[in-house]
């Protein structure tokens, strides 16, 4: 589960082995290209062969109170630093406690209490918090400043058991995101429940892996709110099930169901059915997986899903040749979730977003077992991508709206991922180019260039902590404006006591560039934060 945040940028990697669909995840909320994360509804997908540092720019490092029980994804973002607890061995950790503020205002309060941190049950109580209170500006007309907020609120248990034969995972939350700008307030809260089990008998005549999970959200307007509220009840379900037949090659099927049903608004319901049976196949250091993908929701579609990898240099250096493709349905949460400033005004329908086809060449391995590396590209073609356009405001004719539009385009594109990890020094960095036939001159905002990550941290006897962190955009081009390149430069310190507890600030924005998830909505400026870190075992 991922949360999107004020300023967000993309990781459009193409790596490891889809199953019913490419597993891009772009992230650069400016330009509100919403194509990526498809599995954002738990979409299973085969284990991928590249670190999670990779794909998603996070800097799992073992610094201040983490020890290897919470490694840390910390992230530059205008207004708090995030630390996401992974899936992990429970080694312990009965309380983690992270909390800060800054200036201008924007509270930062995350916590994990584990009563039963050993066993074959286990579970954890979380706690996220975060936000932004403050000044707002827009780049595309005269509203001028005005106050507003940007908070959300994330609270949940999570459970497993570890079984001989299976591993059952549960988890029920609540979340909650409260905007505020100079024309509407809203207030978002949703009700979660989704459970996984997962085989792990290597004795058993197959293996499984099932997913499922309820949702009701709405959304609640106020300030004479031109649109009615929102009512949604969502619900997914993904299953593998791979019978065991040879050592060399296999079958599996995979399947996604997903369905959101709306009361009380404008949207009609919306639903999508994924199959992709597959053929697999593994000798010595060559391997591949081909079959169709075939989806149903608001047509018919069939993709293909075929993935040749080989290792030429063991651990070192493989290379993969694929072509794959498939569909994902983004319903009301999940464009909420990503852009919280989204309302019914954006659009009056959801559909499948379809990627025809992606294929690609790369290569990835290790160096010197500290650096690891993936590298692609390719072309891919999609239809129904779900883009940013803006239209006159209901509220003042001299200012603009934002929404959305589904538009086809094609793009020729090129990735490079690296990862470097020492006992004392991280280093992560991310480049994507994009070629798109995209028109300059589009009702939309088109797709940037150029798109990079790059975020390091050093610490000096596992006490003192240093990092820097910076991400940018090149220019999106638009009819009615042209929205300039983007650098968004961080650093961030953290000095440990003791083994508990810690103290950590953060500079964000250091180029004082505006960043903003919708051209209403920017912020500017040099922020600070400050904050404590505890963890007790």
């Amino acid at each position: 589960m991922t949360m999107k945040r004020t300023y967000i940028i993309i990781a459009l990697l193409a790596a490891g082995i889809p199953a019913l669909a490419q597993n891009l995840n772009p992230q650069v909320q400016v330009t509100n290209d919403y194509l990526a994360n498809i599995s954002a509804k738990g979409k299973n997908t085969l284990d991928m062969q590249v670190p999670d540092s990779l794909l998603n720019f996070r800097t799992k490092v073992d610094y201040s109170v983490f020890s290897t029980d919470y490694k840390g994804a910390y992230e530059f973002t205008p207004y708090d630093i995030r630390v996401v607890p992974e899936a992990r061995e429970f080694a312990g950790t009965k309380l983690y406690l992270r909390a800060g503020a800054g200036y201008p205002i924007h509270p930062l309060l995350q916590a994990v209490v584990t009563p039963i941190p050993k066993g074959i049950f286990r579970y954890d109580i979380y706690q996220n918090l975060y936000g932004y209170v403050g000044d707002y500006s827009s780049l595309v007309d005269a509203r001028g400043d005005y106050k507003g907020h940007d908070l959300l609120e994330n609270i949940g248990v999570e459970g497993r058991v570890n079984a001989d034969k299976f591993n059952l995972l549960a988890d029920i939350n609540y979340k909650g995101i409260y905007t505020k700008d100079n024309i509407l307030k809203s207030g978002y809260h949703s009700a979660n429940a989704s459970a996984k089990m997962i085989s792990t008998d290597e004795d058993a005549d197959f293996s499984y892996n099932f997913k499922a999970g309820v949702g009701y959200a709405t959304d609640v307007f106020t300030n004479d709110a031109p649109y009615d509220n929102v009512g949604e009840f969502s619900f997914y379900a993904d299953g593998r099930l791979a019978p065991q037949l040879y050592k060399d090659y296999n079958i599996v099927f995979d399947a996604h169901v997903q369905s959101s049903i709306y009361s009380r608004t404008q949207f009609k319901s919306a639903w999508l059915f994924g199959l992709s049976p597959k053929f697999l196949y593994n000798l010595d250091k060559f391997s591949i997986s081909a079959g169709p993908a075939f989806y149903f929701g608001d047509g018919t579609g069939i993709y293909p899903d075929v993935m040749i990898s080989a290792k030429l240099i063991e651990d070192k250096l493989g290379i993969y040749l694929a072509a794959t493709g498939g569909e994902t349905l983004k319903d009301y949460s999940d464009l909420k979730s990503e852009n919280h400033w989204f309302n019914p005004g954006y659009t009056e329908e959801f559909h499948s977003i379809k990627e025809r086809l992606n294929a690609r060449f790369g290569m990835r391995g290790s160096i010197a077992s500290n650096l690891q590396y993936d590298i692609n590209g390719g072309y891919a073609i999609y239809d129904d991508a779900i883009m940013t356009t803006l239209f006159t405001s209901i509220v003042d004719a001299s200012w603009y709206d934002q929404g959305i539009c589904f538009e086809d385009y094609k793009t020729w594109f090129a990735n490079a991922a690296l990862a470097w990890k020492s006992d004392r020094l991280d280093v992560n960095a991310n480049v994507n180019l994009r070629f798109t036939d995209i028109e300059e001159n589009a009702d939309y905002l088109a797709i940037p260039m150029f798109r990079g990550n790059f975020s390091a941290i050093y610490n000096w006897q596992h006490r003192i902590f240093a990092g820097v962190r910076c991400v940018a955009v090149s220019h999106i081009p638009y009819t009615l404006f042209n929205i300039k390149a983007n650098q968004d430069l961080g650093f961030y310190g953290e000095y440990r006591f003791i083994n508990k507890l810690s103290v950590w600030g953060q500079v964000a924005n250091v180029l004082n560039q505006k960043i903003f998830t919708s051209p209403m909505h920017v912020t500017s400026g040099i922020n600070f934060t400050a904050g404590i870190c505890l963890r007790i075992q």
